[in-house]
């Protein structure tokens, strides 16, 4: 065999290794939060007020399906569960005064990519995948920007616009609104 042709082969061998290894989408698996269910992540409102929000060990079954039971603890110590669970593509979220399930948010979000919540109430977009993004006490890269905007729905609940703001390994960081003020952000998160 010719020098030529076995640098070809070798050229065309790392070609086809560097082709694998490649994920063509930085952001998969980027909203695996519910995979993690130790931690308790902390945010922090526009008027000072925290919420806490974690997965349980607990899992409950609705209808055909078994949702990992989310708790949101607001400033006042009200307790809101939550129903999440993890599908092929999304991450779907049961709403118990609607009784019907919607997409929490795509596992692997691609640009343009819609849907629309449980209750009905926003349709969202995603609008950008590698957005550089701050909130008061943090710097990120790599954002991943969604867009919510008010649906009219059947249920009259009335909602913003607002944006979503999701990083990698951390899930959601911030939520905004129209014109880019805070309505609540990421302060800490405790494993």
């Amino acid at each position: 065999m010719s020098p030529k042709i076995t640098l070809y082969i070798g050229f065309f061998l790392v070609f086809i290794a560097a082709l694998f290894s490649f994920s063509p989408n930085p952001y998969k698996d980027a909203l695996l939060f519910l995979d993690d269910s130790d931690r308790i992540t902390h945010y922090r409102y526009i008027n000072n007020k925290e919420e806490k929000e974690y997965f349980t060990k607990k899992t409950e079954v609705i209808g055909d399906k078994e949702y990992t039971v989310k708790i949101i603890a607001d400033a006042y110590g009200k307790k809101t569960m939550s129903y999440v669970r993890k599908g092929t593509y999304y991450f779907y979220q049961y709403d118990p005064r609607t009784s019907t399930e919607g997409v929490l948010v795509p596992i692997n979000p691609k640009m343009g990519e819609t849907w629309i919540s449980a209750d009905k109430s926003m349709k969202y977009e995603v609008i950008a995948l590698e957005q550089r993004f701050q909130t008061p006490v943090k710097k990120y890269k790599k954002a991943i920007w969604i867009k919510g905007i008010p649906n009219r729905n059947p249920y009259g609940i009335q909602r913003a616009k607002q944006y979503l703001h999701y990083v990698r390994g951390e899930g959601l960081v911030a939520m905004t609104d129209a014109r880019g003020e805070f309505l609540k952000y990421l302060s800490e998160i405790d494993k």
